[in-house]
Order: C-alpha cells, then structure tokens, then sequence
C-alpha cells in the first residue's frame, strides 16, 4: 500500500479509538478500508466517487459471495471513513447499505435446551451453556463477564461490555447463581467470569463457541439445514420469555436492544401465541 493510504489507515484507527469505539469496530473498520484501498491501490483515495464504492461491493458479492454482514460493515467502514477522514460530504456511503432479507433466527425448544444442558460433560461448559440461555447476553458479553459483574443482592447480572459500549443489567436467577457458584469453587477463576489457560485473561471466543457446538452437537442437534451457535440460546432465552408472558419492552431493555423492531422479531416465533389462534375459518366448519 502507499504511504498515503497507510497514513489515512492510521488517522481512522486514530478517530475510532477516540471517539471510543469497540477494538472488535475499529479491527473491522480498519479491515475493510484497507482492502478498499488495496483494491484501488494504482489511485488515491481521495480520487474515488460514488461509483468507486457501487463497482467495490458489487465486486466483493460476485467474486467472493460476501454476506449481508460484510457488505454491511465494509459500507459502515466507507460511510465514517469518507466523511470523517477524507471529509468528502458529497460522497454518500451511507446510501449503499444493502438491503436485508428478514430471516427468522433459529431458536431451541425448552425441551432441546434441556437436551444440551445434559450433554455438557463438563462443569465449565454447563456454566456457559446455561449464562447464555439465562441471561440472553451475547458472545463477547459472555467473553468479558467479570466476577465482580455478579449482583447477588439483587439477583441480576450487569452487562458492561455491550454493543456500543452500552451498559445494562439482566436477569440471574438464584439457580443460576448457585450453579456459578459451584463452578467457581471448582476452577477460581480470578478477574473473568470464564477465563482460559492464562489467569486474569478472558477466555477467547472461539474457544466458547467450540464448547457450545460441542454440546449443541451431542445432544444432535446441529445439521446442515440447521445453523445453531450461541446465539441461538440469545434468541431462544428472549423467546422463551415471550412464551412466558413477558412483555416486548422488557426483554428489549434485557437484550440490550437499541430499537423495539429489532425486540419485535421475537414475536414471529412465539409457540405459544400460534398454537391459540383460532382460524376464522373455524366458525364457519
């Protein structure tokens, strides 16, 4: 890369970090501007228009079949980085976020989570398996959990790493609590709810994600036609509350959601709510 798109790579990460954005956005951000300008690498970067960013992410679905996600991020990447770094207002990312298909999260059955649970071999994955799906937080929620984030008081569980940097509390119930317990007591681990081989350091994530396929797995319930991961116990803990009786807002201040539409999906795959409906077609039969 030239000396140029180094030096705007540095401003960006500069401006990111700055305005306190995540390491995980700033690592993607810097990721996909960097293989922007790679890709126009014979030009400068303050040269690119509109449809420099049109002919980029069409190249990167045809040629490499990106996911929504992708495409997503790498427009979020160009959208800040157009208009804070190379101050270039006119040019537009912002307009080329690709337009999503709504896709109904796969969820577990009360009866499939039990089937996991059991299948945990280990203490420590049955501790992770059950914060997941009792307290709804996502992955790298669960990653930087601290003991300290414990509120046995009042039974809760404070969420300090969220998206956006946004804190939250969650449900913990004393049955929870008590399985936390026992797993502490077997492994003490010192700063991090689940720490790995180095003490005081967070446990990585695909080493998380690997003990829940594992469970996931031998309760057999992974198929290709079926994509499961941890978030699944996420979307089926909001579910599952749904189900209970729990109201809309509520479980959208648990997840941490920042708009009610994201919370709203939920509704779609509430079991209790279709197996009630009455067919009008019924009165009439």
């Amino acid at each position: 890369m030239s000396a140029e798109s180094e030096k705007l790579l540095r401003e960006l990460e500069n401006y990111l970090r700055a305005k306190r954005y995540s390491p995980r956005t700033v690592n993607n951000y810097s990721y996909e501007i960097r293989y922007l300008l790679s890709h126009y690498s014979d030009r400068s970067a303050y040269s690119l228009v509109q449809t420099d960013i049109i002919n980029y992410l069409t190249y990167i679905q045809e040629q490499f079949n990106a996911s929504w996600g992708k495409c997503h991020t790498a427009a979020q990447a160009m959208s800040c980085f157009f208009q804070h770094i190379l101050q270039l207002p006119a040019i537009r990312a912002r307009s080329f976020y690709p337009l999503k298909r709504q896709v109904y999260p796969n969820i577990l059955s009360q009866q499939e989570v039990g089937m996991v649970l059991n299948c945990c071999e280990i203490l420590q994955h049955k501790a992770i398996v059950s914060v997941f799906y009792g307290t709804g937080v996502r992955l790298s929620e669960l990653q930087h959990l601290k003991l300290s984030d414990l509120d046995r008081p009042n039974l809760r569980l404070r969420v300090s790493h969220g998206k956006g940097n946004k804190e939250r509390y969650t449900l913990l119930s004393e049955k929870l609590l008590s399985l936390l317990e026992e797993y502490w007591r077997a492994y003490r681990p010192k700063v991090y709810l689940f720490e790995g081989r180095l003490v005081g350091k967070p446990m990585k994530a695909r080493t998380i994600q690997f003990h829940v396929a594992s469970a996931m797995g031998r309760a057999g319930l992974l198929s290709p036609e079926r994509r499961l991961s941890c978030h699944t116990l996420r979307h089926s803990f909001a579910t599952h509350l749904l189900d209970a009786g729990t109201d809309v807002h509520t479980i959208q201040q648990l997840l941490g959601h920042s708009h009610i539409s994201t919370t709203m999906v939920y509704l779609h795959l509430q079991e209790s709510k279709r197996r009630n409906i009455i067919n009008p077609v019924d009165s009439f039969l």
